[in-house]
């Protein structure tokens, strides 16, 4: 097994502890409406959504509660040149520069944590903990960036899981530095 599919097979094993699934086409565009239900219209459009899920082959994850779901939880690998914009400033949340992205053969430079949303307390807090176990565990090496769409999700991120104010950053970028090192995935 490559090292790219060994973590993308321990991404998957330490989300779906968290009974966190990777998303089909249809789990895509439900966790999409769910996230623009909560979060608002000016989330990124589904399209970009499907093209960074076809680049990245893992980019969103979803929660279900029976049969309706309950949590949709998406982040992205980076590249070098991904995590270089960021750092810049200049990196494009909403519309992802696909060469931005760390495709599966790579190993990632950077995560972005590009979103999540919940209906239910429990999907809630399996959403924020996926970050958390990523971040502590397969990524560890890896510096987590985002940028909160609401006041909620400021504060899961900086509360829950360490985030802060990348210095210099005029778009409102939060980051947490390399949790250790990677632990085997």
């Amino acid at each position: 097994m490559s090292s790219a599919s060994s973590l993308h097979a321990g991404i998957r094993r330490a989300l779906a502890d968290l009974d966190l699934y990777p998303a089909s086409t249809s789990g895509l565009e439900a966790g999409h409406r769910l996230a623009a239900s909560l979060i608002g219209p000016g989330i990124t459009p589904l399209g970009t959504l499907r093209a960074v899920q076809r680049r990245c082959g893992l980019a969103a994850f979803v929660r279900h509660d029976g049969e309706a779901l309950v949590g949709v939880f998406v982040f992205l690998l980076l590249n070098a040149r991904g995590r270089a914009a960021v750092l810049a400033d200049d990196f494009d949340g909403l519309a992802p520069p696909l060469d931005h992205l760390a495709v599966p053969e790579d190993r990632p430079s950077a995560y972005y944590g590009w979103g999540f949303a919940a209906t239910t307390p429990e999907a809630r807090a399996a959403v924020v903990a996926g970050a958390d176990v990523l971040r502590k565990g397969v990524l560890a090496d890896l510096p987590f960036f985002c940028r909160a769409a609401t006041e909620a999700g400021r504060r899961a991120v900086t509360l829950k899981l360490g985030y802060r104010d990348l210095p210099g950053s005029t778009s409102g970028l939060l980051w947490a530095p390399p949790a250790g090192r990677r632990r085997a995935a």
